[in-house]
C-alpha cells in the first residue's frame, strides 16, 4: 500500500530534494523514494 504525505501541509519546507535510484534514473519496482526535506531555522 503506498501512502502519500503532503509536506506542504505539515510543515513549510525551504526546500525539498529528491536523491537516491529515482534521482538518478535507475528506479525499480522495489525502490523507495529518497527525500531530504530543509525547513528554516
Amino acid at each position: 500500500m503506498l501512502r502519500f504525505c503532503l509536506l506542504g501541509e505539515a510543515a513549510k519546507p525551504a526546500r525539498v530534494v529528491l536523491f537516491g535510484s529515482y534521482a538518478r534514473g535507475a528506479a525499480t519496482e522495489d525502490s523507495d523514494m529518497d527525500f531530504l526535506v530543509i525547513e528554516p531555522v
